[in-house]
Protein backbone atom coordinates (compact mmCIF):
# COMPACT_ATOMS: atom_id res chain seq x y z
CA UNK A 1 0.00 0.00 0.00
CA UNK A 2 1.54 3.39 -0.70
CA UNK A 3 1.08 6.70 0.29
CA UNK A 4 -0.60 9.31 -2.15
CA UNK A 5 2.21 11.76 -3.26
CA UNK A 6 1.87 14.83 -2.33
CA UNK A 7 0.12 17.36 -5.15
CA UNK A 8 1.71 19.71 -7.19
CA UNK A 9 0.75 23.14 -7.58
CA UNK A 10 2.09 26.15 -9.87
CA UNK A 11 1.14 30.05 -9.83
CA UNK A 12 2.28 32.02 -12.80
CA UNK A 13 3.40 35.92 -12.85
CA UNK A 14 3.56 38.88 -15.25
CA UNK A 15 6.57 40.52 -14.50
CA UNK A 16 8.14 42.94 -16.40
CA UNK A 17 10.95 40.82 -17.46
CA UNK A 18 8.67 38.12 -18.47
CA UNK A 19 6.12 35.24 -17.32
CA UNK A 20 7.24 33.75 -14.40
CA UNK A 21 5.93 29.89 -13.17
CA UNK A 22 6.69 28.92 -9.64
CA UNK A 23 6.42 24.97 -9.03
CA UNK A 24 5.33 24.22 -5.87
CA UNK A 25 5.62 19.99 -5.44
CA UNK A 26 7.27 16.69 -5.85
CA UNK A 27 7.52 16.51 -9.42
CA UNK A 28 8.25 12.92 -8.47
CA UNK A 29 4.64 12.14 -8.51
CA UNK A 30 2.84 10.34 -10.99
CA UNK A 31 0.27 13.10 -12.29
CA UNK A 32 0.78 16.62 -12.34
CA UNK A 33 -0.54 19.20 -14.04
CA UNK A 34 1.25 22.69 -15.19
CA UNK A 35 0.33 25.51 -17.42
CA UNK A 36 1.18 24.87 -21.37
CA UNK A 37 0.87 28.29 -22.89
CA UNK A 38 2.10 31.37 -21.75
CA UNK A 39 0.17 34.88 -21.90
CA UNK A 40 0.00 36.55 -25.38
CA UNK A 41 3.58 38.43 -26.45
CA UNK A 42 5.36 36.45 -23.93
CA UNK A 43 9.37 36.72 -24.85
CA UNK A 44 10.82 35.09 -21.85
CA UNK A 45 9.52 32.57 -19.34
CA UNK A 46 11.48 31.60 -16.19
CA UNK A 47 9.98 28.53 -14.55
CA UNK A 48 11.03 28.34 -10.51
CA UNK A 49 12.01 25.45 -8.64
CA UNK A 50 13.02 26.78 -5.49
CA UNK A 51 9.96 24.80 -3.81
CA UNK A 52 10.60 21.55 -5.31
CA UNK A 53 12.36 19.07 -3.34
CA UNK A 54 14.19 17.51 -6.03
CA UNK A 55 14.13 17.08 -9.14
CA UNK A 56 14.58 13.50 -11.14
CA UNK A 57 15.30 12.56 -14.30
CA UNK A 58 11.79 11.69 -15.14
CA UNK A 59 11.15 15.25 -13.65
CA UNK A 60 13.35 16.71 -15.71
CA UNK A 61 12.25 15.36 -19.00
CA UNK A 62 8.51 16.51 -17.99
CA UNK A 63 9.89 19.99 -17.61
CA UNK A 64 11.53 20.26 -20.49
CA UNK A 65 8.87 19.12 -22.71
CA UNK A 66 6.89 22.16 -20.89
CA UNK A 67 9.67 24.39 -21.56
CA UNK A 68 9.61 22.93 -25.71
CA UNK A 69 5.59 24.18 -25.31
CA UNK A 70 6.79 27.79 -24.33
CA UNK A 71 9.29 28.09 -26.91
CA UNK A 72 6.86 26.89 -29.68
CA UNK A 73 5.22 29.62 -28.62
CA UNK A 74 8.50 32.24 -29.54
CA UNK A 75 9.17 32.65 -25.78
CA UNK A 76 12.89 32.38 -24.75
CA UNK A 77 12.43 29.66 -21.61
CA UNK A 78 15.02 29.48 -18.10
CA UNK A 79 15.32 27.46 -15.88
CA UNK A 80 15.83 29.03 -11.60
CA UNK A 81 16.50 27.07 -8.68
CA UNK A 82 18.58 28.04 -5.71
CA UNK A 83 19.63 23.77 -5.09
CA UNK A 84 22.72 23.12 -6.77
CA UNK A 85 21.22 19.26 -7.13
CA UNK A 86 18.87 21.20 -9.16
CA UNK A 87 21.04 23.17 -10.99
CA UNK A 88 23.64 20.15 -11.43
CA UNK A 89 20.88 17.80 -13.10
CA UNK A 90 19.19 20.27 -15.66
CA UNK A 91 22.87 21.00 -16.58
CA UNK A 92 23.17 17.56 -17.89
CA UNK A 93 20.31 18.08 -20.26
CA UNK A 94 22.05 21.31 -21.54
CA UNK A 95 19.34 23.91 -20.52
CA UNK A 96 19.71 27.57 -18.87
CA UNK A 97 19.40 27.34 -15.25
CA UNK A 98 19.92 30.32 -13.01
CA UNK A 99 20.45 31.00 -9.66
CA UNK A 100 17.25 31.89 -7.84
CA UNK A 101 16.54 35.41 -6.85
CA UNK A 102 17.09 36.16 -2.67
CA UNK A 103 13.12 35.90 -1.32
CA UNK A 104 11.01 38.15 0.74
CA UNK A 105 11.53 37.21 4.16
CA UNK A 106 8.32 35.37 5.43
CA UNK A 107 6.13 36.90 7.82
CA UNK A 108 7.09 34.96 11.49
CA UNK A 109 3.04 33.65 11.34
CA UNK A 110 3.04 32.81 8.00
CA UNK A 111 6.11 30.52 8.74
CA UNK A 112 4.32 28.92 11.71
CA UNK A 113 1.67 27.80 9.51
CA UNK A 114 3.59 26.58 6.72
CA UNK A 115 5.48 24.24 9.46
CA UNK A 116 2.34 23.40 11.22
CA UNK A 117 1.22 22.30 7.54
CA UNK A 118 4.32 20.16 7.00
CA UNK A 119 3.96 18.62 10.24
CA UNK A 120 0.26 17.88 9.50
CA UNK A 121 1.19 16.23 6.47
CA UNK A 122 4.79 14.38 7.87
CA UNK A 123 2.47 12.65 10.34
CA UNK A 124 -0.19 11.58 8.04
CA UNK A 125 2.58 9.95 5.77
CA UNK A 126 4.33 8.20 8.53
CA UNK A 127 0.59 6.96 9.91
CA UNK A 128 0.15 5.78 6.08
CA UNK A 129 3.41 3.91 5.95
CA UNK A 130 2.72 2.57 9.58
CA UNK A 131 -0.83 1.12 8.90
CA UNK A 132 1.34 -0.57 5.51
CA UNK A 133 4.00 -1.78 7.21
CA UNK A 134 1.95 -3.62 10.01
CA UNK A 135 -0.87 -5.13 6.82
CA UNK A 136 2.60 -5.98 4.87
CA UNK A 137 4.13 -7.61 7.89
CA UNK A 138 1.02 -9.40 8.70
CA UNK A 139 -0.05 -10.72 5.02
CA UNK A 140 3.94 -12.13 5.20
CA UNK A 141 3.84 -14.44 8.05
CA UNK A 142 0.02 -15.75 6.81
CA UNK A 143 1.07 -16.12 3.09
CA UNK A 144 3.68 -18.70 1.88
CA UNK A 145 4.83 -17.29 -1.15
CA UNK A 146 5.38 -14.00 0.42
CA UNK A 147 6.87 -15.45 3.80
CA UNK A 148 10.55 -13.79 2.99
CA UNK A 149 11.57 -16.19 5.97
CA UNK A 150 15.42 -15.76 5.17
CA UNK A 151 15.50 -12.24 4.52
CA UNK A 152 13.80 -11.53 8.08
CA UNK A 153 16.53 -14.20 10.10
CA UNK A 154 19.20 -12.62 8.20
CA UNK A 155 18.21 -9.29 9.80
CA UNK A 156 17.82 -10.75 12.85
CA UNK A 157 21.23 -11.57 13.00
CA UNK A 158 22.57 -8.40 11.66
CA UNK A 159 20.24 -6.44 13.88
CA UNK A 160 20.36 -8.97 17.58
CA UNK A 161 22.89 -11.12 17.30
CA UNK A 162 25.58 -8.98 16.28
CA UNK A 163 24.58 -6.52 18.94
CA UNK A 164 24.64 -8.74 21.80
CA UNK A 165 28.12 -7.42 23.02
CA UNK A 166 27.24 -4.09 23.13
CA UNK A 167 23.90 -4.44 25.00
CA UNK A 168 25.17 -7.12 27.79
CA UNK A 169 28.39 -4.83 28.24
CA UNK A 170 26.19 -1.30 29.10
CA UNK A 171 23.43 -3.28 30.47
CA UNK A 172 26.14 -4.67 32.77
CA UNK A 173 27.58 -1.41 33.94
CA UNK A 174 24.00 -0.45 34.59
CA UNK A 175 22.97 -2.78 37.17
CA UNK A 176 26.42 -1.68 38.47
CA UNK A 177 26.05 1.81 38.75
CA UNK A 178 22.17 1.25 39.73
CA UNK A 179 23.72 -0.97 42.70
CA UNK A 180 26.64 1.35 43.47
CA UNK A 181 24.24 4.66 43.90
CA UNK A 182 21.63 2.74 45.96
CA UNK A 183 23.78 0.95 48.35
CA UNK A 184 24.76 3.88 50.50
CA UNK A 185 21.25 5.07 51.27
CA UNK A 186 19.46 1.98 51.51
CA UNK A 187 22.88 0.62 54.21
CA UNK A 188 21.27 3.83 55.93
CA UNK A 189 18.30 1.78 57.31
CA UNK A 190 20.27 -1.35 57.14
CA UNK A 191 18.40 -2.46 54.36
CA UNK A 192 21.64 -3.66 51.79
CA UNK A 193 19.51 -6.53 50.63
CA UNK A 194 17.01 -4.25 48.95
CA UNK A 195 19.46 -3.44 46.28
CA UNK A 196 18.63 -6.62 44.62
CA UNK A 197 14.69 -5.15 44.43
CA UNK A 198 16.15 -1.70 43.24
CA UNK A 199 18.48 -3.71 40.63
CA UNK A 200 15.68 -6.01 39.43
CA UNK A 201 12.67 -3.76 38.99
CA UNK A 202 14.24 -0.41 37.43
CA UNK A 203 15.74 -2.75 34.89
CA UNK A 204 13.01 -5.29 33.87
CA UNK A 205 10.10 -2.57 33.93
CA UNK A 206 12.17 0.89 32.35
CA UNK A 207 15.91 0.52 32.16
CA UNK A 208 16.69 -2.69 30.05
CA UNK A 209 13.96 -2.00 27.08
CA UNK A 210 15.29 1.10 27.20
CA UNK A 211 18.49 1.16 27.05
CA UNK A 212 18.17 -1.96 23.91
CA UNK A 213 15.64 0.41 21.87
CA UNK A 214 18.00 3.32 22.39
CA UNK A 215 21.07 1.51 20.99
CA UNK A 216 19.10 -0.76 18.09
CA UNK A 217 17.70 3.18 17.19
CA UNK A 218 21.30 4.81 16.54
CA UNK A 219 22.52 1.19 15.13
CA UNK A 220 20.43 -0.48 13.21
CA UNK A 221 17.78 2.11 12.99
CA UNK A 222 20.47 4.41 11.30
CA UNK A 223 21.77 1.57 8.96
CA UNK A 224 17.92 0.83 7.75
CA UNK A 225 17.64 4.83 7.23
CA UNK A 226 20.99 5.43 5.43
CA UNK A 227 20.22 2.13 3.34
CA UNK A 228 16.71 3.65 1.85
CA UNK A 229 17.62 6.68 1.53
CA UNK A 230 20.44 5.63 -0.49
CA UNK A 231 18.02 3.47 -3.02
CA UNK A 232 15.82 6.85 -3.24
CA UNK A 233 18.28 9.23 -4.58
CA UNK A 234 19.67 6.57 -6.42
CA UNK A 235 16.45 6.06 -8.22
CA UNK A 236 16.11 2.28 -6.98
CA UNK A 237 13.06 3.05 -5.51
CA UNK A 238 11.79 3.97 -8.38
CA UNK A 239 12.86 0.91 -10.33
CA UNK A 240 11.16 -1.19 -7.86
CA UNK A 241 8.01 0.74 -7.73
CA UNK A 242 8.10 0.46 -12.20
CA UNK A 243 8.40 -3.14 -11.98
CA UNK A 244 5.66 -3.49 -9.74
CA UNK A 245 7.97 -4.36 -6.67
CA UNK A 246 6.34 -2.33 -3.48
CA UNK A 247 9.10 -0.93 -1.70
CA UNK A 248 7.06 -1.00 1.54
CA UNK A 249 6.57 -5.38 0.86
CA UNK A 250 10.54 -5.45 -0.16
CA UNK A 251 12.39 -3.60 2.00
CA UNK A 252 10.37 -2.51 5.09
CA UNK A 253 8.18 -5.49 6.65
CA UNK A 254 10.82 -7.44 6.81
CA UNK A 255 13.03 -5.44 8.69
CA UNK A 256 9.67 -4.58 10.82
CA UNK A 257 9.63 -8.45 11.60
CA UNK A 258 13.08 -8.70 12.30
CA UNK A 259 13.14 -6.14 14.71
CA UNK A 260 9.63 -7.12 16.69
CA UNK A 261 12.03 -10.42 17.73
CA UNK A 262 15.28 -8.85 18.03
CA UNK A 263 14.18 -5.94 19.97
CA UNK A 264 12.48 -8.26 22.62
CA UNK A 265 15.09 -10.97 22.59
CA UNK A 266 17.63 -8.39 23.31
CA UNK A 267 15.87 -7.01 26.05
CA UNK A 268 15.72 -10.06 28.02
CA UNK A 269 19.44 -10.42 27.56
CA UNK A 270 19.85 -6.88 28.78
CA UNK A 271 17.67 -7.68 32.07
CA UNK A 272 19.41 -11.30 32.71
CA UNK A 273 22.74 -8.69 32.34
CA UNK A 274 21.83 -6.15 34.20
CA UNK A 275 20.33 -7.99 37.20
CA UNK A 276 23.75 -9.58 37.27
CA UNK A 277 25.68 -6.36 37.24
CA UNK A 278 23.80 -5.26 40.79
CA UNK A 279 24.79 -9.03 41.67
CA UNK A 280 28.55 -8.48 41.02
CA UNK A 281 28.21 -4.77 43.25
CA UNK A 282 26.16 -6.84 46.25
CA UNK A 283 28.68 -9.36 46.53
CA UNK A 284 32.11 -7.39 46.15
CA UNK A 285 30.97 -4.12 47.94
CA UNK A 286 27.56 -4.88 49.80
CA UNK A 287 29.39 -8.49 51.04
CA UNK A 288 25.87 -10.08 50.80
CA UNK A 289 25.63 -13.93 49.77
CA UNK A 290 24.36 -15.00 46.57
CA UNK A 291 22.04 -16.87 47.65
CA UNK A 292 20.08 -14.17 49.57
CA UNK A 293 20.36 -12.02 46.38
CA UNK A 294 18.81 -14.14 44.06
CA UNK A 295 15.78 -15.44 46.27
CA UNK A 296 15.10 -11.59 46.87
CA UNK A 297 15.12 -10.68 43.02
CA UNK A 298 12.61 -13.36 42.45
CA UNK A 299 10.61 -12.19 45.52
CA UNK A 300 10.83 -8.41 43.97
CA UNK A 301 10.28 -9.48 40.30
CA UNK A 302 6.93 -10.40 39.40
CA UNK A 303 6.06 -12.27 36.04
CA UNK A 304 3.78 -9.15 34.57
CA UNK A 305 6.88 -6.82 35.30
CA UNK A 306 8.99 -8.88 32.64
CA UNK A 307 6.04 -9.28 30.10
CA UNK A 308 5.02 -5.56 30.25
CA UNK A 309 8.60 -4.38 29.74
CA UNK A 310 9.11 -7.66 26.58
CA UNK A 311 5.62 -6.25 25.33
CA UNK A 312 7.11 -2.23 25.25
CA UNK A 313 10.12 -3.71 23.59
CA UNK A 314 7.57 -4.72 20.24
CA UNK A 315 6.25 -1.26 19.97
CA UNK A 316 9.70 -0.28 20.31
CA UNK A 317 10.74 -2.67 17.22
CA UNK A 318 7.69 -0.98 15.05
CA UNK A 319 8.57 2.12 15.84
CA UNK A 320 12.25 2.10 15.45
CA UNK A 321 11.72 0.54 11.59
CA UNK A 322 8.64 2.30 10.28
CA UNK A 323 10.57 5.85 11.86
CA UNK A 324 13.67 4.37 10.27
CA UNK A 325 11.80 3.88 7.18
CA UNK A 326 9.53 6.85 6.64
CA UNK A 327 12.85 9.37 7.22
CA UNK A 328 14.44 6.88 4.32
CA UNK A 329 11.70 6.98 1.88
CA UNK A 330 10.88 10.87 2.12
CA UNK A 331 14.99 11.56 1.05
CA UNK A 332 15.47 14.15 -2.10
CA UNK A 333 18.35 15.25 -2.99
CA UNK A 334 22.10 14.24 -2.93
CA UNK A 335 24.59 12.43 -0.25
CA UNK A 336 24.00 15.24 2.53
CA UNK A 337 20.04 14.50 1.92
CA UNK A 338 21.53 10.67 3.13
CA UNK A 339 23.22 12.01 5.93
CA UNK A 340 20.13 14.80 7.19
CA UNK A 341 17.90 11.69 6.94
CA UNK A 342 20.01 9.65 8.99
CA UNK A 343 20.66 11.93 11.81
CA UNK A 344 17.10 12.79 11.66
CA UNK A 345 15.80 9.40 12.07
CA UNK A 346 17.71 8.74 15.04
CA UNK A 347 17.05 11.82 17.02
CA UNK A 348 12.63 11.11 16.08
CA UNK A 349 13.21 7.61 17.02
CA UNK A 350 14.91 8.13 20.50
CA UNK A 351 12.08 11.50 20.63
CA UNK A 352 8.93 8.49 20.20
CA UNK A 353 10.68 5.77 22.05
CA UNK A 354 10.91 8.28 25.24
CA UNK A 355 6.83 8.94 24.24
CA UNK A 356 5.63 5.66 23.77
CA UNK A 357 7.18 4.63 26.91
CA UNK A 358 5.66 6.68 28.83
CA UNK A 359 2.21 6.43 27.42
CA UNK A 360 2.95 2.74 27.92
CA UNK A 361 3.59 3.50 31.86
CA UNK A 362 0.98 5.44 32.32
CA UNK A 363 -1.42 2.71 31.27
CA UNK A 364 0.33 -0.02 33.00
CA UNK A 365 -0.03 1.70 36.06
CA UNK A 366 -3.33 2.67 35.40
CA UNK A 367 -4.32 -0.55 34.94
CA UNK A 368 -2.16 -1.87 38.01
CA UNK A 369 0.05 -4.04 36.30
Amino acid sequence: MKAAAPSVSYRGEKKPDGYWVAIDGDLGARRFALPDAAPEGTRRVVVDLSRVPSVTGIAAARLFRIGDRFQRQGAEVAFQSDQEEHRRLLSLYLRPIEPAAPEARVPAFDRFVLAARELRDAALRYLLLLRASLACAGRQLFVAPESRGEEVWSSVARMGLAALPLVGLISLLVGAILALNGAPLLRTWGQELRVADLVGLSITKEIGPLIVAILVAGRSGAALTAEIATMRVSEEIDALEVIGISPIDYLVAPRLRALVIAVPALTLFADILGVFGGFLIGMGVLELPLSSLWRQTLLAIEPNFVIGGLLKAVCFGVVIATVAAHQGLRTRGGAAAVGRATTRSVVLSILWIILVDALFTAGLTAWSW
